[in-house]
């Protein structure tokens, strides 16, 4: 069966933008509906636990902003490989990014999961909230 591929190259730009960042919008959005859920639920429990979470939620925005650059970072190699026809290339681009999320994925949890007591005491955790904090930070980031 032969692959169809999609010409990115001719029809009108504003389509294929919205093509491209509509799914990016969409899960920065359900992100921040997630961190909002979490703060609803969290909230009967305390101001200590509403300062764990939100602590731990700065830093995933963080976090998934590296993950942004990533992935627009592979988006473009593969788009150039696909405006020059070289779709096997397109394809090895796209596994090797694969590969490389991965392994910044394991790196990253590895590196917040040590450092989780430095980085929320330093945003102010104390008592209840460090030690929930410190939690939920470890959770958060080992999923």
């Amino acid at each position: 069966m032969k692959k169809r591929h999609k010409d990115l190259t001719r029809g009108p730009i504003t389509g294929l933008l919205v093509g491209l960042a509509g799914p990016i919008a969409f899960s920065m959005l359900m992100y921040t509906v997630y961190i909002l859920a979490d703060l609803f639920f969290v909230g009967r429990l305390g101001p200590d636990a509403v300062a764990a979470v939100s602590i731990s939620g700065n830093a995933f925005f963080i976090v998934r902003g590296i993950s942004l650059i990533l992935g627009t970072g592979a988006m473009a190699l593969v788009a150039r490989a696909c405006g020059r026809n070289a779709y096997g290339q397109a394809d090895n681009i796209f596994q090797q990014s694969i590969v490389l999320s991965c392994g910044a994925g394991v790196v990253v949890a590895a590196a917040c999961m040590y450092y989780a007591p430095a980085y929320i005491g330093f945003f102010g955790g104390t008592g209840q909230a460090m030690e929930w904090g410190i939690a939920y930070f470890r959770i958060y980031a080992g999923a």
